[in-house]
């Protein structure tokens, strides 16, 4: 399909503006943000001053009202300028309490890229030792991404049923919540870093997705949609099995029992996470974003609903696009077909509006 290669390389870049422009329509927005916000809570006082002066003083905030939960936010370690940065001019009021879980995040990163980089010959001696200098990396790459899918999914999946997150979905914040994004945002925090140093490999396209990860998700510390932010992560659970056929690839197994089963399971969850459970989770999001819909501007629902809406297209052209691959790739069992759907670059990190286009790599 090499046709195609264009396409999605103009879709995964459409992705990650609609991405950037959401994260300015939220930073331009802020001030008008914060005070409706504030203005719903039926607490005595300001709550936004409230919890601004509890940041500052380290202590631990109790919600008055179920429209903007603020529980168990105690600040560990003092946070430094840039942290404080961001609380004084984007309005992360919760990430105090979440930074240096992000810093140690991206740090883990790189402390298993590395470990891979020594650990897989002796894992894989002959499939490893015989890539390329770029395929190395592509492995280390997938190892990285494979730990951060069943770590992010595992922590993501409680979120969908805590009490406060379902009351407030929106606004909605509890201490494991923001420790779940921390840990999210160190990843894409790492990804962004990596593949500036590695531009020239991987190209521009990965570097955009990094960053527009990093800002959406960094927004949640408003905080501002952690539950459906939440259920967008889940798509993160077709992740390992993608990098599992991109290994059996690289080790030899391509055609093989194993890999069809592999790939079987890779559609099934692709479809139930993405598809039915993304198709409903979008409609309930559109559902509880015009309810609020007064306390936000019209320019960010608008992107945000645009975004929702080509994204779930693509997740279906790219169904399609690999239920064919699968055909094609196990029609012969005399001829080994590289698919351009399902081996292809690293998976790198997922969210709502950015997750979906690392399904479908440029060669």
């Amino acid at each position: 399909m090499p046709t195609t290669r264009p396409l999605l390389s103009a879709f995964r870049t459409a992705a990650a503006l609609l991405a950037f422009a959401a994260a300015a329509i939220e930073l331009s927005s802020l001030p008008s943000v914060v005070t409706a916000a504030a203005a719903a809570v039926p607490a005595p006082g300001s709550a936004a001053a409230q919890m601004t002066s509890s940041i500052m003083s380290t202590t631990t905030i109790t919600p008055a009202a179920a429209s903007a939960p603020l529980i168990d936010l105690t600040v560990a370690f003092p946070p430094p300028w840039p942290v404080q940065f961001l609380v004084d001019t984007v309005g992360l009021q919760t990430l105090p309490a979440h930074w240096h879980i992000l810093l140690g995040s991206a740090v883990a990163c790189q402390v298993l890229l590395l470990l891979s980089r020594y650990l897989s010959p002796l894992v894989a001696p002959v499939s490893y030792r015989g890539l390329s200098s770029k395929r190395k990396l592509d492995w280390d790459v997938h190892v990285v991404s494979s730990v951060h899918a069943v770590t992010i999914v595992s922590l993501a999946w409680p979120q969908l049923f805590d009490p406060v997150l379902v009351a407030s979905p929106v606004f909605g914040y509890t201490h494991r919540a923001g420790t779940t994004y921390a840990i999210c945002c160190g990843y894409f925090l790492w990804d962004a870093i990596f593949s500036l140093v590695h531009v020239q490999t991987f190209g521009i396209g990965f570097l955009v997705h990094g960053i527009a990860c990093l800002a959406v998700y960094l927004l949640s510390f408003r905080p501002f949609l952690l539950y459906y932010g939440s259920v967008f992560l889940m798509f993160e659970l077709s992740t390992p099995f993608l990098n599992l056929h991109w290994f059996m690839d690289k080790t030899g197994m391509t055609g093989t029992t194993i890999q069809l089963v592999n790939g079987i399971v890779f559609l099934a969850t692709f479809f139930l996470a993405r598809i039915c459970f993304g198709f409903y989770s979008s409609y309930q999001f559109f559902v509880s974003v015009i309810a609020v819909l007064d306390q936000l501007p019209m320019a960010l629902f608008l992107v945000y609903a645009v975004a929702n809406i080509v994204l779930n297209a693509l997740n279906l052209y790219w169904f399609h696009a690999m239920i064919q691959s699968l055909r094609r790739r196990f029609a012969s069992s005399q001829v080994r077909l590289d698919s351009p759907v399902l081996d292809e670059k690293p998976s790198r990190g997922l969210t709502k509006s950015e997750s979906t286009d690392s399904l479908v790599h440029q060669q």
